[in-house]
C-alpha cells in the first residue's frame, strides 16, 4: 500500500479559501503576508486556553525595532512582551499609538457630524455650509439654508432651499436631489472621522510598535510575547489487532495561524494541559473622574427653552486636521465579526482520506474498500515525528522539523504513531447505564510516552471503522476506556446487600466503649450472554472515600474509578465483589450492647488479670442490677393490675349510688380497702428495690470508670 502523501509533517489549507469581500489581490487570491515586521516569527507554542507563545528572533541594524501587530493583540503584548538582546545591548523604550476610547474621541468632533445620519439629516446638520447639489433639473451651488416639510399628516414632503449667488433662494424636492456635496472640507473630515468611530476602524488597522535600542548597528534580538490564539485541535484512531494484546495508537492536530502573520518554518509546539491566562487592558489610557468644584456664582442665568430646534448653528473657527492616509500594508487584521461575515456561505464539499480510511460515496465509514488495511499497513501510512517534554504540571509535544503555515490558515500536524497495550473488551459504567446494557470498549494503557488531550477518538477494528467517541485527558501510563457500541446482545443485573462484620474492641475509656466494625456492601453481578463468544467485562466503579474494593488484585485502579473484570462466557455468569469501610461506634455502660462486648472480651486469653477482674465484677455488678430491675418490672406489673381493680370497685360504688344496697356497698369498700393495703405494699417493695438498683448502678459506673484499656 503506498503511503497517503496526505499524511506528511504538516497539511495546510487556506481557511478562508473563496470567501467573497476579503482584502485579497485583485484576482482573488489571498495576500502571502498580513503584517510586516522586522523580526520573523521562529517559534510558536500553543496551548488549549485561547493563548499561543510567539517568538520572534534575527538580525536587524540600527536602533529601531518596529513590529507590526494586530489591534486586537496589543493589550496581550504589552503584558507579556520581552525583549533580549544577544548582541549586548538592550531596549531603552517601547512606543505605540495612544488608544483613545471611542466616546472620547467622538466627543473630539463637531457637534454637527456626531450623531448625522442620511441626507436628510446632513442637511439639518450641516446649515450654512457651502454646497453643490445635483438634480434632475441642474446643479446649483450655494449655501444651505434648511429642510422643510411641506407635506401634511399622510405623506412627508421634504423640500431643501440653498442659498445662491445673488441672494437667490431655490427650493428643492428632496426626492429629485441625486447628489449632495458639502464643500466645507473642515465638516467632511470630521463625518469620515465621525463614521471610521462608528464603525471601529481603528481596530482594523495594525499597530506599529516601535522598539528603541541603547545603540546602533547590528543586533542579535530575541522577542516573545503571549496573544489570544485559537486551541489547537486534536484528534486520535486506534486500530485493534486481529490477535495479541497490542493497539495501534494514532494521534494528529488541527492548528490554526490567525496570529496576523505567516508562519515560515517556525518551530511548533502544542501544549497540553491548560495554564492561567486572563486578559488586562494596559493599552488604553485610564483616567480618573475629577470633582468639579466651580463656584456656582460663576455659572450665567441659564437662557429660557423655546422648543426643539430643527437646525443646529456650526461654531466658527473650528478646524481640524485631515486625517493621514491609511497605510500601504494589505490589513487583514480584522474583527471575529468580519471573519465570520467573509467565509464562503457555503463551499464545496471534499473528502479527506487518512490512512485508507475516509468516507465513501454512501455516507458510511469502510464502504467501497475493496479489501481489508491491515494494521501494518496504517502505521506505515502515519509518520511521528514529534517529541514529548514535561514542563511542571503541563505536557508539550515538540514537532521535531519546522512548520510553515500562511496568516489565516491551518495546518495538520501528526503527532502520535505508537503500539501500546490494550484489547477489545465490554465496558459497563453502572452509574450511567438504567438498561443494563454494556457498550463494546477498547480497553488501552497509555504507554505512548505522550499525555493524551481530550479530543475525538475512530476506533477501526478488522480493517474497517467499527465506531468514536470523545475521549478525556489520558495521563502516561494511565488506562482507559473507550465505549463505540451498545452489545444488545448483553444484559447485566446488579443487586446490591449491606451487612456489618469484624467487630472489634478499640478502648474503654471514662466508661465509654469503643469498637471498631466493617460496614460490607456485596454487589451481586448477573451477566446473561446471548452472543456466540466469549467477553471480558469491565464494571466501572465510582471510588468512594473510605471505602475499600476486597479481594481486588485484578481490578484497575484510577483517580476517581477503578474497574472490576469479569469473565463472561454464553449463557448465565455471576459474580460477586464487595466494598468495605471501618466504623467506629461507641457505647456506655447502660448499653446492652456493652455487656455482650464485656462477655466477649473476658473470654480472651490475653487479656490482663487486674482487667479480667475489673470487667468481673463489673458484669457481676451489671447482673444484680437486671435482676433488682426485672423484680421492680414485676412489682410494676402487680401495682398497675391493683389500681386496674380499684378504678373498677370505685365504678361499683359510683353505681350503687347513695341509697339502698348497704350490704354489697359495704363488702365493696372492705375490698379497696384490702388492694389499697396490697398496692402500699407494692409500693414500699418498689421503692426499697429502686433504693438498692441506685445504689448499685453508682457503684457500677464508678467501677466502670476505674477501667482502662487501649488497644495497642
Amino acid at each position: 500500500m503506498r503511503k497517503i502523501g496526505l499524511l506528511s509533517l504538516v497539511l495546510s489549507w487556506t481557511v478562508f479559501a473563496g470567501a467573497t469581500g476579503c482584502h485579497g489581490e485583485e484576482d482573488g487570491s489571498m495576500p502571502r503576508r498580513t503584517v510586516q515586521s522586522d523580526l520573523p516569527i521562529t517559534k510558536v507554542v500553543l496551548y488549549q486556553n485561547g493563548v499561543g507563545y510567539i517568538e520572534r528572533a534575527g538580525k536587524i541594524k540600527g536602533s529601531v525595532l518596529n513590529l507590526r501587530i494586530r489591534h486586537d493583540q496589543v493589550k496581550d503584548i504589552l503584558k507579556t512582551l520581552t525583549v533580549v538582546d544577544r548582541s549586548g545591548g538592550h531596549a531603552v523604550s517601547i512606543a505605540l499609538p495612544v488608544e483613545k476610547r471611542r466616546l472620547e474621541a467622538m466627543e473630539e468632533l463637531p457637534p454637527q457630524v456626531r450623531t448625522s445620519g442620511g441626507i436628510l439629516t446632513i442637511a439639518q446638520a450641516f446649515r450654512g455650509a457651502s454646497c453643490k447639489v445635483e438634480t434632475k433639473r441642474g446643479t446649483f451651488v450655494g449655501r444651505l439654508v434648511g429642510v422643510e416639510n411641506l407635506g401634511n399628516a399622510k405623506a412627508n414632503e421634504y423640500r431643501l432651499t440653498i442659498l445662491e449667488s445673488g441672494g437667490v433662494l431655490s427650493v428643492h424636492r428632496l426626492s429629485e436631489i441625486r447628489e449632495l456635496k458639502v464643500m466645507d472640507r473642515t465638516l467632511t473630515v470630521g463625518l469620515e472621522r465621525s463614521l471610521d468611530i462608528a464603525l471601529d476602524k481603528g481596530t482594523w488597522k495594525p499597530v506599529n510598535l516601535t522598539i528603541r535600542l541603547n545603540h546602533g548597528g547590528d543586533h542579535n534580538l530575541v522577542v516573545s510575547y503571549v496573544v489570544e490564539m485559537p486551541i489547537w485541535k486534536p484528534a486520535y484512531r486506534l486500530v485493534v489487532a486481529e490477535k495479541g494484546n497490542k493497539l495501534l495508537l494514532q494521534g494528529w492536530s488541527v492548528v490554526d495561524n490567525l496570529s496576523g502573520d505567516e508562519w515560515n518554518k517556525v518551530a511548533l509546539s502544542l501544549t497540553a494541559g491548560t495554564p492561567l491566562a486572563f486578559m488586562y487592558d494596559l493599552y488604553t489610557p485610564q483616567g480618573v473622574r475629577r470633582p468639579d468644584l466651580t463656584p456656582s456664582e460663576r455659572y450665567a442665568e441659564r437662557p429660557p427653552e423655546l422648543g426643539d430646534s430643527t437646525y443646529a448653528e456650526a461654531d466658527e473657527g473650528e478646524a481640524y486636521d485631515e486625517p493621514s492616509p491609511s497605510d500601504d500594508a494589505e490589513d487583514y487584521s480584522m474583527a471575529k465579526e468580519e471573519r465570520a461575515a467573509r467565509r464562503p456561505a457555503s463551499a464545496p464539499s471534499s473528502t479527506m482520506t487518512m490512512g485508507g480510511y475516509g468516507r465513501g460515496a454512501g455516507g458510511g465509514y469502510g464502504r467501497g474498500l475493496v479489501s481489508k488495511v491491515s494494521l501494518e499497513e496504517m502505521r506505515g501510512s502515519f509518520n511521528q515525528m514529534v517529541s514529548g517534554t514535561s514542563v511542571g504540571s503541563l505536557f508539550r509535544y515538540d514537532i521535531a522539523e519546522r512548520v510553515s503555515v500562511p496568516d489565516r490558515s491551518s495546518a495538520l500536524v501528526t503527532l502520535i504513531n505508537k503500539d501500546v497495550d490494550g484489547t477489545d473488551v465490554l465496558y459497563h459504567i453502572v452509574e450511567q447505564s438504567s438498561d443494563g446494557i454494556p457498550y463494546r470498549a477498547v480497553r488501552f494503557k497509555n504507554t505512548s510516552g505522550f499525555v493524551l488531550e481530550k479530543g475525538p477518538i475512530a476506533i477501526y477494528k478488522d480493517g474497517q471503522f467499527v465506531g468514536e467517541a470523545l475521549g478525556g485527558m489520558v495521563e502516561k501510563d494511565a488506562t482507559s476506556f473507550v465505549p463505540y457500541a451498545r452489545e444488545g446482545k448483553v444484559l447485566i443485573h446488579q443487586d446490591v446487600k449491606w451487612e456489618n462484620e469484624g467487630e472489634k474492641l478499640l478502648s474503654i475509656i471514662n466508661g465509654v466503649i469503643t469498637v471498631e466494625e466493617r460496614q460490607v456492601n456485596i454487589f451481586e453481578y448477573t451477566v446473561t450472554n446471548r452472543a456466540n463468544e466469549d467477553f471480558t467485562l469491565y464494571v466501572r466503579r465510582n471510588r468512594r472515600t473510605n471505602w475499600t474494593p476486597v479481594d481486588s488484585k485484578d481490578f484497575i485502579f484510577e483517580k476517581d474509578f477503578y474497574f472490576v473484570p469479569i469473565k463472561v462466557g454464553k449463557g448465565e455468569t455471576k459474580f460477586k465483589m464487595r466494598e468495605e469501610t471501618p466504623v467506629q461506634r461507641t457505647y456506655g455502660i447502660t448499653s446492652y450492647r456493652s455487656r455482650e462486648i464485656m462477655l466477649v472480651l473476658i473470654k480472651s486469653p490475653e487479656l490482663r488479670p487486674d482487667l479480667k477482674k475489673g470487667l468481673e465484677e463489673v458484669l457481676k455488678l451489671w447482673e444484680e442490677i437486671q435482676d433488682l430491675a426485672t423484680q421492680m418490672g414485676t412489682i410494676e406489673g402487680n401495682r398497675r393490675m391493683l389500681r386496674e381493680q380499684q378504678d373498677d370497685q370505685a365504678r361499683n360504688l359510683k353505681v350503687l349510688g347513695d341509697k339502698g344496697n348497704q350490704d354489697l356497698r359495704s363488702k365493696i369498700e372492705k375490698s379497696l380497702a384490702a388492694l389499697a393495703e396490697d398496692l402500699d405494699k407494692l409500693n414500699r417493695r418498689w421503692v426499697e428495690l429502686n433504693l438498692q438498683k441506685g445504689e448499685k448502678e453508682r457503684r457500677l459506673a464508678m467501677l466502670f470508670k476505674a477501667i482502662t484499656f487501649k488497644r495497642e
